[in-house]
């Protein structure tokens, strides 16, 4: 017993100490940021037009590459089960490994497009190009946005297909609102426990980052002039997550301790 209360005081102390560490290390890098952060010049007006011309062609370009990575993807994995004999599991694996692919990339080019489409119009307001050229830019970004979610759920919808052919037993459709509790539902154990140990992983990343994030917010609020919406919404985000957690645990919690009473 003592050796455990001297452990906890031994944490105690060294967390404390780093969070006087990172204190003293946030007041000198704001200290330095206020001394200095004022000198930082922008990009000069030449270099900014050239970035809103050329926007609109990285914007698509980058959906064009994970689009195409998309299908050759699906297309190797539809190669794979159409010649399947029925019997190897490995090839199932192989597939399921496979399909894993144009999820991720699908949410990754989704949530650069959420970035990209209103940083083209910030930076259409930055430049000084007409309002001709300013309203191209803006105009084409947002066909690249429309276009960007429907190839996203295109492909991922080719691959929850796929997905559904090698598993009959799974349910859900993509373009439903409570997909994600249908599909859920039609895992079995070793599934469930997959999400569940990858949901609370994501959870404590993401807890992490929204940390450093309300760091970085607050610095910039005092040495860049950003206001307060950064930190409001890094702490909304921040907020939400626990809470839900939270209830969601404590539901849980009551449900399996009513589920032993009545045992």
């Amino acid at each position: 017993m003592k050796q455990t209360e001297k452990r906890e005081r031994r944490l105690i102390v060294r967390f404390i100490l780093i969070v006087l560490a990172c204190g003293v290390l946030g007041y000198f890098i704001g200290m330095l940021m206020t001394k200095y952060g004022g000198n930082i010049r922008p990009l000069p007006q030449s270099t900014l037009e050239s970035i809103t011309r050329m926007f609109p062609f990285l914007f698509a370009g980058y959906n064009l590459v994970l689009f195409a990575a998309c299908l050759m993807i699906n297309r190797k994995a539809k190669g794979l089960l159409t010649g399947w004999d029925g019997e190897e599991e490995i090839v199932l694996d192989t597939i399921e490994h496979l399909l894993n692919y144009p999820i991720l990339l699908g949410n990754i080019a989704l949530i650069l497009n959420l970035f990209a489409f209103p940083l083209s119009i910030q930076l259409a307001e930055w430049t000084d190009l007409g309002k001709k050229t300013e309203g191209f830019v803006v105009f084409a970004a947002l066909v690249i946005f429309l276009l960007g979610y429907v190839w996203i759920l295109a492909v991922q919808n080719a691959a929850l297909k796929m997905e559904k052919t090698m598993n009959p037993e799974k349910r859900g459709s993509l373009f439903e609102l409570n997909f994600q509790k249908t599909w859920e539902s039609s895992c079995d154990e070793g599934q469930k426990i997959m999400i569940y140990q990858a949901s609370h992983q994501a959870c404590k990343i993401t807890s992490i980052t929204c940390v450093i994030l309300w760091m970085a917010a607050l610095i910039a609020q005092f040495t860049l002039g950003t206001g307060i919406l950064p930190v409001l919404c890094v702490c909304v985000i921040f907020l939400v997550m626990n809470v839900s957690y939270m209830i969601t645990a404590m539901k849980l919690e009551a449900g399996a301790k009513g589920g032993q009473q009545l045992l």
